[in-house]
């Protein structure tokens, strides 16, 4: 059976916005099966709730797909993950980190509702057209993207959660097609850039949280 990349959107509640990071290599049949059990255990599509375990398994996949492609950067992912969680461990117990960032969640979602609202038409097309193979989802994700930096307006932070989360989609993409076409040499690089992101995640975060704290 064909194998192919799952794209998994990784709810990171820290940040209280979707940040995709992690792609899966698995068959068509068990693609189904996992988001069928990851919405069964409490997940919800969205990024408002998550379950330890699916995401630990998911940073798991991913550095067993390093290790395949790149194992020269296992070591790497293995310590960003690790400072991941220490990060996660820290939002748990303090109470101060978690109004924060809750503040910042619920401040997200709306702002959500509200573009959904706003361009329903529009997302409604988009949508439509990709069923139809009039585009790619990659241009419908350019679309959507377009869709939102006009919603953003001047507000950076929104603007920055958008070119964030490009970025990694895009990274996504860019992983997908070097597994399906089989160059080694564009996994590694897109492993490496990855990673790169993943540590500029774990930084944000801890910033945040600096911030907070006032260190």
């Amino acid at each position: 059976m064909k194998k192919w990349i799952k794209s998994l959107m990784i709810p990171v509640v820290a940040t209280g916005i979707i940040v995709p990071t992690i792609a899966q290599a698995e068959t068509n049949k068990n693609t189904s099966k996992d988001h069928h059990e990851w919405k069964h255990k409490g997940g919800h599509e969205g990024g408002e709730h998550y379950k330890n375990e699916y995401i630990e398994n998911q940073e798991k996949n991913l550095v067993n797909l390093t290790g395949q492609y790149a194992p020269e950067l296992k070591p790497a992912f293995n310590k960003v993950f690790a400072e991941r969680k220490e990060i996660f461990n820290l939002y748990r117990k303090d109470p101060e980190v978690q109004k924060h960032f809750e503040q910042k969640r619920r401040a997200f979602k709306v702002k959500r509702e509200e573009f959904k609202t706003t361009y329903k038409t529009q997302l409604d097309d988009i949508q439509n057209n990709v069923k139809k193979g009039k585009i790619t989802k990659q241009e419908a994700m350019q679309q959507r993207f377009n869709l939102w930096k006009q919603f953003a307006g001047n507000d950076p932070e929104i603007q920055d959660k958008i070119e964030n989360f490009k970025a990694h989609r895009e990274l996504h993409f860019q992983l997908e097609k070097a597994i399906e076409t089989k160059d080694r040499v564009k996994i590694n690089s897109t492993l490496h850039q990855i990673l790169k992101a993943e540590q500029s995640r774990n930084d944000y975060l801890k910033r945040e949280i600096n911030k907070i704290k006032n260190v």
